[in-house]
């Protein structure tokens, strides 16, 4: 699945990037979401309606209703569910597993 993603030419349907998933998200646009396994991205979500972003001021609602959220790619998970959404977990390539062969 990964390697056909990576094939696949921007054309409106497929983003990467956290700034372009979080609009496609405030958009309630994503139909698959892939998400690294791991690691944290600090950020914002609005009181109000919900808009995620990196800096507190993703939506008109303005940066005093934003409140801080640890993980923007949980939340950008939990939003893409709520959508009725695919979310897939891609393994972290630098990580070996039990049983992978070594160099």
């Amino acid at each position: 699945m990964i390697a056909e993603f990576l094939r696949e030419t921007p054309d409106g349907r497929t983003v990467t990037g956290m700034s372009a998933c979080l609009a496609a998200a405030n958009r309630h646009a994503i139909e698959l979401l892939l998400v690294p396994a791991g690691g944290l991205v600090p950020g914002y979500a609005c009181r109000c309606c919900g808009a995620l972003s990196s800096t507190g001021d993703g939506c008109p609602h303005g940066i005093f209703e934003a409140v801080v959220v640890p993980d923007l790619i949980e939340e950008l998970a939990v939003a893409t569910l709520g959508d009725d959404g695919q979310v897939e977990t891609l393994p972290d390539p630098t990580r070996r597993h039990r049983g992978a062969p070594r160099p």
